[in-house]
C-alpha cells in the first residue's frame, strides 16, 4: 500500500466516524521508530486544536507467521483514538489506557471493516 492510499483510507474513514473537522497526518513507521515494541500503529492527538498524528507500521514489518495484521484494521483503530482523545489525555503521562479500553477500540476497528467489505460484497451481488 502507497502512503498516498493510506491518506485516501484515512479521509474515508474521517468521513465515516465524522471527524472531518480534525487535521490528521497519517503515515508508514518502521517498527523501530514506534514508541512501544510490538505496536501496530500509534495515534498522538491534541484535542483543544483537533489535530492528531497517526503512524502505522509499514506492512513488510508486519510480515510474520504469528502476527495477523490488516492494515485498515489498525487505521481504524488508531482514527477511533482520536474520538477517545480527550479521556485519553486524563490519564497521567506514561499510564497505558485501561486493557479493556484497548479491546473494545480494537473490536469496534475489526467490525467497522468487517462490515464495510461484507457491504461492499452485498452491493455488488
Amino acid at each position: 500500500m502507497t502512503e498516498e492510499r493510506l491518506k485516501e483510507l484515512t479521509a474515508e474513514w474521517q468521513k465515516t466516524l465524522r471527524l472531518q473537522d480534525w487535521d490528521i497526518d497519517v503515515s508508514f513507521k518502521r517498527h523501530f521508530e514506534m514508541c512501544e515494541e510490538n505496536v501496530l500503529g500509534q495515534c498522538v492527538s491534541t484535542p483543544s486544536v483537533r489535530k492528531s498524528t497517526i503512524y502505522v507500521l509499514v506492512p513488510e514489518d508486519a510480515d510474520t507467521p504469528q502476527r495477523d495484521y490488516n492494515l485498515e484494521e489498525t487505521l481504524v483503530h488508531e482514527i477511533l483514538h482520536v474520538h477517545f482523545s480527550e479521556w485519553e489525555n486524563l490519564f497521567t503521562k506514561g499510564d497505558a489506557m485501561p486493557v479493556s479500553s484497548e479491546a473494545g477500540i480494537d473490536a469496534i476497528s475489526h467490525a467497522l471493516v468487517a462490515l464495510k467489505y461484507k457491504n461492499v460484497k452485498t452491493e455488488q451481488n
